[in-house]
C-alpha cells in the first residue's frame, strides 16, 4: 500500500470536464433523448418537445433552443429526427404554433440530405408556405485520400 501511495504522491490530475458543464435542465434531457438508441424513446421526446411547443408559456425559448440544437448536429439522421416534434407540433393545431417560421428552420439546418429536404418540404406544407431547402449536403470521398488511385 505505501508503495502505491508513493507513485500517486505528486499526481495532479486534470479537473474533470463534468464540473464546468453548464447546468442542465429538463429541455436539455429531451433534447438528447432525440439522440437515444431506442426508437420508442425518441418518438417520446419528440412528442413531449411537440406538446411543449404548442402549450409551454416559455414556447418560443423552447423554439430557439431547438433550433440551436439543430445547428449544432452532425449527422443527418440526428437533423432528421430533430424535425420531427416541429411536424408533431404542426399537425394537430397550427394557431398554437403560429410563432413558427421556416426560414428560421431552414437556417438553422447544418446539411441535408433527401430525407431532411422532405421533412422542410412537409413543415412548409403545414405552415401553408412555400420554401425551398438549399442543399447542404456533404461530399463523402468514395476512397479515403491516402488510398486514393
Amino acid at each position: 500500500m505505501k508503495f502505491a501511495e508513493s507513485l500517486m504522491a505528486n499526481l495532479e490530475l486534470p479537473p474533470s470536464k463534468w464540473l464546468s458543464l453548464k447546468d442542465i435542465d429538463v429541455i436539455d434531457i429531451l433534447f438528447q433523448r432525440l439522440a437515444w438508441p431506442s426508437p420508442l424513446v425518441r418518438e417520446w421526446a419528440a412528442t413531449a418537445i411537440a406538446s411543449l411547443l404548442k402549450e409551454s408559456p416559455s414556447k418560443e425559448a423552447i423554439f430557439k433552443r431547438l433550433l440551436q440544437w439543430i445547428k449544432s448536429q452532425q449527422l443527418e439522421s440526428m437533423v432528421a429526427v430533430s424535425l420531427l416534434p416541429l411536424v408533431k407540433a404542426l399537425e394537430k393545431n397550427r394557431d398554437q404554433v403560429e410563432y413558427l417560421q421556416i426560414d428560421k428552420i431552414i437556417e438553422s439546418i447544418p446539411l441535408t440530405s433527401v430525407v431532411i429536404e422532405r421533412l422542410v418540404d412537409e413543415l412548409s406544407y403545414l405552415l401553408g408556405v412555400d420554401s425551398k431547402t438549399p442543399s447542404k449536403r456533404k461530399i463523402i470521398n468514395p476512397v479515403p485520400s491516402p488510398y486514393g488511385t
